[in-house]
């Protein structure tokens, strides 16, 4: 079906449309560039026909896709229907695609690790809005000249290549996206292109995991073993941490690219209507055709769960790269002093001066003057005026009063006080232990109530050693995102508390007894400290009487295999 669509055709008195381009997101639709004359934006338009099979399935995708706001994703701006066609309008991708650098060579491992890494971040951030990806592939992910990372076609590269979904459980959904960023893992490693076959798909992996870090080796080899990640949070603690994306070190290509990257807003051409002349448009645009209108319209949108979407992080202090990227693309826009020193320099310097002697310098210095001859005033009229006469007091007669002494009385004496028994409490018994784990909504909303297998918890204190609670591992032994996690162990009775002593089955990294509440399990005063090892004893310096203990993990110990994790078989408390 024909849409008859034209350059300078404006639809809902908005969009103007500027020019057809061509799309790897929507290459069975007809895709225009556009201009928002509201927002002065350069915006991607998405025409689908009354026709195109997939118009409903992707309609329905954009329009959840509204509701998704992370600055990695390419934004869905707005769904509507222009009496011949529905519209998906977008932000323009900005950036190179992934594919352009693997027609020229494989990625280095820490770039294609943290592209893959904040690939996956996104891809999660629209999981805690129940919208998956489903599509993902190297065309859809791009990379703009100052590191930051953004992945297009959020649901609705999928609904346009017509794949079916809708019988599929969350966890076969969450499943798909997970060997996705996998796969594009295993392709920026090998510089091969993502295969159908599933075969195929399993030896890439396969080769891509060869003499690589052990963490993503067994990323791949499970992905190739068909026992890969079930989820963007299972790829995201794989990869932590990883670190910024440099553009410098990803391989060169060309500089002319495809009409899918962010472009400078459109001059006016002859087609456009003539009430909105080229001077308006150039001030609308501003600071948005600075540095691309996707790239600067993502940074306006702020930062907000796009850490808490990474996945654990080896550092706090490390900024991602998107957060650089939108800083440097906000630094372009001219200060206010900058404009000042416009305004000034555009006046006429012939013009007069204005003020004369009545200008606020003069009319300072006078009130100044004025009030230092009041104050020398006031200080001659005091020095030389007569003082004024001194009275002497009359002499009153005083009579001594004395008193009569009084007998002192001797005291009563008093009962000697009586020693109370000291209370004799009952040795102290566990009654319960409970997960607590305070910041788990910074690492991954989406799972808050499963972290850290809370379920596991009474195996640390069922008189077996054999049965063990274990914490979820994690490639960075501070974690990331939190500060830790702790453990609440409520007594049978008050009782006096010596020691703690919990049976590791690990080494090292960092355990507290704190004298705190379990709401607030990471504050409070430390009673003890220790590392951890097979018999980790902590001991108050004096006796506690308490009902309840808060443990705090501050860092984890190394396991039996290798990994950072606490693998907990009992505790006593003596």
């Amino acid at each position: 079906m024909s849409l008859n669509l034209a350059a300078g055709q404006r639809l809902r008195d908005r969009y103007e449309l500027v020019s057809p381009m061509t799309d790897a997101l929507a290459s069975t639709a007809e895709v225009w560039r556009g201009y928002d004359t509201v927002l002065g934006l350069d915006v991607r338009m998405i025409f689908l026909a009354a026709d195109h099979e997939a118009k409903e399935a992707a309609v329905d995708a954009a329009r959840r896709c509204v509701l998704v706001d992370d600055v990695r994703l390419v934004k869905v701006l707005s769904v509507f229907d222009s009496g011949e066609a529905e519209v998906i309008v977008t932000e323009i991708p900005a950036g190179t695609a992934v594919s352009e650098y693997l027609e020229v060579e494989p990625i280095a491992t820490d770039q294609a690790r943290a592209i893959a890494g904040e690939a996956a971040g996104a891809l999660d951030a629209g999981v805690r809005r129940g919208v998956r990806h489903l599509a993902l592939s190297p065309e859809l992910v791009r990379i703009d000249s100052s590191g930051a990372l953004f992945v297009d076609g959020l649901a609705i590269a999928s609904a346009l290549e017509g794949s079916e979904h809708g019988d599929d459980l969350s966890a076969d959904l969450d499943r798909i996206d997970a060997a996705s960023i996998t796969m594009l893992l295993a392709a920026m490693l090998t510089g091969k292109p993502i295969p159908s076959g599933e075969d195929e798909r399993a030896e890439l992996a396969r080769e891509a995991a060869a003499d690589q870090p052990d963490e993503l080796r067994e990323l791949l080899e499970g992905q190739a073993s068909g026992d890969g990640p079930v989820s963007t949070g299972d790829v995201i603690r794989a990869l932590v941490p990883w670190g910024e994306i440099d553009p410098k070190k990803l391989p060169e290509v060309d500089v002319d690219q495809p009409a899918t990257q962010a472009m400078p807003a459109a001059a006016p051409s002859a087609a456009s209507p003539a009430e909105e002349p080229a001077t308006e448009r150039s001030t609308a645009a501003g600071a948005a055709t600075a540095a691309g209108a996707a790239g600067v319209a993502g940074a306006a949108r702020g930062t907000e769960t796009a850490s808490a979407s990474r996945g654990a992080h080896g550092s706090a202090d490390q900024a991602p790269a998107w957060a650089a990227g939108a800083s440097q693309r906000w630094s372009d826009s001219p200060s206010w002093e900058d404009l000042g020193t416009d305004e000034a320099d555009d006046e006429d310097e012939d013009e007069p001066r204005r003020g004369g002697f009545f200008s606020p310098g003069n009319v300072v210095l006078l009130l100044t003057l004025l009030l230092v001859i009041l104050v020398a005033f006031w200080a001659v009229k005091n020095l030389t005026r007569d003082p004024d006469p001194i009275s002497e007091p009359t002499e009153t007669a005083t009579e001594a009063v004395t008193e009569e002494p009084t007998e002192p009385t001797e005291p009563e004496p008093s009962e000697e006080p009586s020693e109370e028994p000291t209370e004799e409490l009952a040795p102290p018994e566990i009654a319960n232990v409970t997960l607590l784990n305070p910041q788990a909504a910074l690492l991954d909303p989406s799972n808050v109530n499963e972290q850290d297998n809370p379920g596991l918890v009474p195996r640390a204190w069922d008189g077996d050693p054999n049965s063990y609670w274990s914490s979820w591992w994690y490639s960075d032994p501070e974690f990331w995102m939190k500060e830790g996690i702790g453990l609440h162990i409520e007594l049978a009775a008050e009782a006096n508390v010596e020691e703690v002593v919990l049976h590791v089955a690990g080494n090292g990294g960092l355990v507290q007894w704190r004298d705190t509440a379990p709401a607030a399990p990471n504050s409070g005063q430390v009673i003890s400290e220790s590392a951890m090892s097979t018999d980790t004893v902590l001991k108050a310096a004096e006796p506690l009487k308490t009902t309840s203990i808060i443990l705090w993990f501050e860092s984890l110990p190394q396991a039996s295999d290798g990994k950072n994790r606490i693998d907990l078989s009992e505790i006593e408390i003596r």
